[in-house]
């Protein structure tokens, strides 16, 4: 089931451009820690004007779900379309070992609050030297998201 639409995609990689190319609303994201820092932060509003289908009219925590997508892509260099955000982190990279351990993606997967899943994707992001498929990312997001139904 994927929540980000084709449309949102677009959007999504627009917004992306957008912001490899203004550093202040990059850089406002980056410096994000919490969930609330990114919710202030000015790069969110900008995307919040572009996406309307995924946050109005729904319910609280999509805004938050969209504030970690927008804090996460400003570490992402390159979307990597090619396999899904999981699928990236379970690739083998110079060896036999995952990109993302088991143990680390088991805790990944049992975050109980928005901040800790924010700073466990960020870690991935980092994992994957910013190489990021960014759309299967954001749907994810939209799953793993702490009160999300």
């Amino acid at each position: 089931m994927s929540i980000v639409t084709k449309d949102d995609k677009a959007t999504l990689l627009q917004w992306h451009e957008e912001l490899q190319e203004k550093r202040g609303l990059r850089a406002s994201l980056r410096r994000s820690k919490t969930v609330n820092d990114a919710c202030l932060a000015e790069g969110l509003h900008s995307l919040l004007m572009q996406t309307h289908s995924l946050w109005k009219n729904k319910a609280p925590w999509n805004v938050t779900a969209l504030a970690i997508t927008a804090a996460l892509a400003a570490h992402i260099k390159f979307i990597d379309e090619q396999k899904s955000f999981a699928a990236q982190l379970g690739q083998k990279k110079g060896g036999d070992t995952p990109v993302m351990s088991k143990l680390r993606f088991s805790h990944l997967l049992a975050v109980k609050t928005p901040d800790e899943l924010l700073r466990q994707l960020r870690r991935a992001v980092k994992l994957l030297d910013g190489s990021v498929n960014l759309f299967s990312l954001a749907d994810d997001i939209f799953l793993l998201v702490p009160g999300a139904e």
